[in-house]
């Protein structure tokens, strides 16, 4: 029996999206044999979480990382340390979970922050944010971590996580962890995808390192379980929709009694209702993909600009690797290298301009939306061509995702 990360309730089952590589894991020859795994889809009829029921070892991902913070825009961060200002004082000591190179640490000493230090598991990323001359705890934060780390340093007055949460399976552990290092009515900073945008925005391209996908009402429970109270919440655009929730430490975790993360009974259907009407529609909306983007295939060439997790775990699970000639990515690590199992090529610009000037082109937009219209306005193939993108929120969707969705605005 399959068990909810948050809640231990049992989990219904919902969708299955195929056997697929790790995303992350290009290839240097295109026919390379590499390991596929289950991706099953499940939903908790309690506190309403819609997670991985088979999640891969996470040794797989977090020894050395595959993709540093600082390859990433983050144009939302100035938001989120300006919202930290009036509620931290300077002399506060914040530890930062999941501080991977350390872009959050140069944001927080550049803005006065200085008893700052950071908690990492991966060798390459905190070996470089060590390099940078912060504190790093080079571990993964479970309960007895937290129990160490707080007995050698006391505990702190700020706690961020961003984009951690999702990726942890045993959010019991990790709660009662949160609650352990945070002295009482200290903040907890928390960021996440909003699984909104999954939920009610036909987006199936879940990525096998997010075990969890949250809402705001599930991510709620699950702080409220842990001793949490949210003093502010807000949304960015940000590989998707970004959600951040500001918390506050009210309660010291009894352990032999700990709440359990639930939903109350209309937040649960509301829940419920939409994460089932997502998995009923997968089926019929993996046939418009494919039928769209075979009829440009049949035109000319597709490509595929922008190799990230989501953008490859779109064309996995849509199941159109066929329909795609090549695909381009402006990060040189990623160039000359193969999308796994699909044996796709990546190549920089320069090499796939001649090529794209063979035939015409119909460009698949794997660019989160915070970075579309910059790359359009730079790219002169990609502007003076036919284009559409595959990752929400955007107002450049293919047409297989509606008028309602192709606004760039989702609701629901």
């Amino acid at each position: 029996m399959k068990t909810c990360n948050s809640c231990d309730a049992q989990l219904e089952d919902l969708l299955y999206l195929g056997d697929h590589p790790i995303a992350n894991q290009l290839t240097e020859v295109p026919n390379a044999l590499v390991k596929e795994y289950s991706m099953k889809v499940g939903g908790c009829l309690r506190c309403g979480l819609v997670q991985l029921t088979e999640p891969i070892d996470s040794q797989l991902f977090y020894t050395d990382y595959a993709t540093p913070t600082s390859w990433k825009r983050e144009p939302h961060i100035d938001k989120l340390v300006a919202t930290l200002r009036p509620l931290i004082d300077r002399e506060s000591r914040i530890l930062d979970v999941g501080c991977n190179d350390g872009r959050f640490l140069r944001h927080l000493l550049a803005d006065g922050w200085q008893n700052i230090a950071g908690l990492e598991p991966t060798r390459n990323t905190s070996t470089e944010a060590i390099r940078q001359g912060f504190t790093v705890y080079q571990q993964s934060l479970d309960f007895e971590v937290a129990r160490q780390l707080t007995q050698d340093t006391g505990r702190w007055d700020c706690v961020s996580l961003r984009q951690v949460l999702e990726h942890i399976s045993d959010l019991q552990d990790f709660g009662q962890s949160l609650n352990l290092l945070l002295d009482m009515n200290g903040i907890l900073v928390i960021e996440v995808p909003d699984s909104r945008t999954n939920m009610v925005g036909h987006d199936y391209a879940l990525w096998e390192e997010h075990v969890n996908y949250f809402t705001p009402e599930t991510l709620g429970a699950f702080l409220h379980g842990h001793g949490f109270e949210i003093v502010d919440s807000y949304s960015s655009l940000f590989s998707g929709v970004c959600l951040t929730v500001i918390a506050r430490k009210v309660a010291e975790l009894n352990l032999d009694v700990t709440e359990k993360a639930s939903l109350p009974t209309e937040q649960l259907r509301t829940q419920t209702d939409n994460f089932h009407s997502w998995a009923d529609q997968y089926e019929g909306f993996k046939l418009r993909v494919q039928d769209e983007i075979e009829m440009h295939s049949d035109a000319g060439q597709v490509v595929l600009y922008g190799v990230g997790s989501r953008s490859s775990n779109f064309i996995n699970i849509m199941e159109v690797a066929s329909l795609v000639s090549f695909a381009i990515d402006d990060q040189p690590q990623k160039q000359n290298r193969f999308m796994p199992s699909s044996g796709i090529p990546i190549l920089s610009t320069a090499e796939a301009s001649p090529r794209m000037r063979e035939s015409e082109v119909f460009a698949l937009l794997g660019v989160n939306g915070e970075n579309e219209d910059a790359l359009l306005e730079a790219s002169e193939l990609l502007r003076d061509g036919t284009h559409a993108s595959v990752l929400p929120p955007s107002g450049r969707l293919l047409k297989a995702w509606g008028d309602q969705f192709r606004s760039g605005r989702l609701s629901g």
